[in-house]
């Protein structure tokens, strides 16, 4: 498998979603990042890698993964939304 061959497997290939919608903040109605870049969802990922080895609870995750192919860059993203006191 060559370095970026796993970005081809199935869970990855289905868990790929626009930022706008990995950014949004469901329960405040919320998007943090209006951008149709297509990234992968890595709560999808944690979601399909549990049910695929049978896990009752889920591992803790990032929100998503960007890849820059060509240059063989990961750029991990979390989102947290709220106040910054100042």
């Amino acid at each position: 498998m060559n370095r970026l061959e796993w970005l081809q497997t199935e869970i990855i290939r289905d868990s790929q979603r626009p930022l706008s919608d990995v950014s949004k903040d469901a329960e405040n109605n919320v998007v943090m990042v209006n951008s149709d870049k297509m990234v992968i969802d890595f709560d999808v990922v944690k979601e399909k890698w549990a049910e695929l080895r049978n896990c009752r609870s889920h591992p803790a995750s990032n929100d998503a993964l960007i890849v820059r192919d060509k240059k063989e860059r990961f750029i991990f993203v979390e989102f947290k939304n709220g106040h910054v006191n100042q």
